[in-house]
C-alpha cells in the first residue's frame, strides 16, 4: 500500500538557505504527497520563496502564515496538525536532506508499524552529519557528538535529554493523535513526541546521517559549544548556573505535564510510569529523597561530568 505522506516545513526569516532545502525535497528518490508549510511571521523573501516553489513543485505545496509569531515548538504543531498523511516527517528550512531520507524513513516506520501492531504510536530519527555555513563538514555523527553514552535511550534518560532532533523525525498517524495538541509545558515538539512515543509506543533509530545539518555562525555545537559554554561560566558563572537551574525546573515541568498526559491512557507497551513520576517530583522532599531518585532511576547519565552534575543541580534547584 502506498503511503500518503507528508512534508511539515516551519519557516521564519529562512531566505538565504531555503532554496538548497527545497530543492533537496525535490531531489528525494521518494517524494512527498504534500509540503505543509507554516511560516512564523517572516519579513524578508521566504513567501515569495515558497510561492514560487509551489508553482512548480510536483506535488502540492500548502502556505499558512501565522496571525501572530509562534515559536518554533507551537509552529511545528501547528504544521504536523494541518498535514493530512498518515506519515508525518518534519523539516527546518536551512538544511539538506540526503536523498533517500524519506524513502528510509517510509520504510523504517511501515515495518515498526507491522512488528507493533496497528494502532501504536511509532517515531523514527536517525543521525545527521553537522556541517558549516558553506556545507565545508564539521562532524560526521551529531548523534555521537552530543550523546557520547551513545545507546543508553531509554525513559529516563529521555525525561533530561532532548535525543530525537526533529528535523530527523517521522511519526505515523498515531503518534500525531496521542501527542497533540502540544501542552505549554513541552520545551520542544520533538522532545515531547518522543516521550509520548517513548512510554506509549515505539521508538526506532536509523544508524545512518540522514541529512546535512547546516550550522549557522552563531550555532555553536559539538567542541566549540563546550568550549563556549566553558568560556560563559567563566565570564559569568552566576549566569550560567541560574540557566543550568531553569533548564532543569523546565525538564522537571515537562515531566509532569507527560505524567498527566499518562493518568488513565491505556498503552499497549506498559510504560515506566515510576521514571515518569520520580522525574515529575524530583525537586520535592530534601537531598537525600532526590539523591534517592536519581539513584533508582540513573537520571544524570548525559553529559561529561554525569549524576554528580545533576545531583547538584537537583540539589540546589
Amino acid at each position: 500500500m502506498d503511503r500518503i505522506v507528508s512534508v511539515a516545513l516551519c519557516t521564519c526569516n529562512g531566505e538565504r538557505f531555503l532554496g538548497e532545502q527545497l530543492a533537496s525535497l525535490v531531489g528525494q528518490t521518494r517524494l512527498p504527497s504534500e509540503l505543509v508549510v507554516c511560516d512564523d511571521r517572516s519579513t524578508d523573501e521566504t513567501i515569495a520563496i515558497l510561492e514560487r516553489f509551489a508553482a512548480t513543485a510536483p506535488f502540492p505545496v500548502h502556505i499558512t502564515v501565522n496571525a501572530e509569531r509562534l515559536g518554533p515548538a507551537a509552529n511545528f504543531a501547528k504544521a504536523a496538525a494541518l498535514c493530512t498523511g498518515d506519515i508525518v516527517l518534519f523539516c527546518d528550512q536551512d538544511d539538506i536532506w540526503h536523498e533517500d531520507k524519506m524513502a528510509l524513513e517510509i520504510a523504517a516506520i511501515t515495518k515498526a508499524e507491522r512488528n507493533v501492531g496497528t494502532g501504536i504510536p511509532v517515531l523514527v530519527h536517525g543521525d545527521l552529519e553537522v556541517v558549516a555555513e558553506d556545507l565545508t563538514p564539521l562532524y560526521p555523527s551529531f548523534m555521537r557528538l552530543m550523546h557520547p553514552k551513545f545507546g543508553l535511550f531509554d525513559t529516563s534518560y529521555i525525561l533530561e535529554n532532548n535525543v530525537a532532533v526533529g528535523c530527523t523525525m517521522a511519526v505515523n498517524r498515531d503518534l500525531l493523535k496521542v501527542a497533540l495538541p502540544l501542552p505549554k509545558e513541552a520545551l520542544m515538539h520533538d522532545w515531547w513526541f518522543a516521550q509520548c512515543a517513548t512510554c506509549c509506543g515505539s521508538i526506532v533509530y536509523l544508524d545512518r546521517p540522514l541529512m546535512l545539518y547546516r550550522q549557522h555562525h552563531s550555532n555553536q555545537v559539538g567542541a566549540s559549544a563546550w568550549l563556549h559554554r566553558i568560556a560563559v561560566a567563566l565570564k559569568s558563572p552566576r549566569k550560567q548556573w541560574r540557566t543550568s537551574i531553569e533548564s532543569l525546573r523546565a525538564t522537571v515541568r515537562q515531566a509532569k505535564a507527560l505524567e498527566s498526559w499518562l493518568v488513565g491512557r491505556n498503552c499497549t507497551k506498559q510504560p515506566d510510569r515510576d521514571a515518569v513520576s520520580a522525574y515529575a517530583g524530583l525537586l520535592g522532599g530534601g537531598s537525600v529523597s532526590r539523591l534517592h531518585r536519581i539513584l533508582r532511576h540513573r537520571y544524570g547519565r548525559a553529559g561529561r561530568l554525569g549524576v554528580p552534575w545533576f545531583l547538584l543541580k537537583a540539589i540546589f534547584a
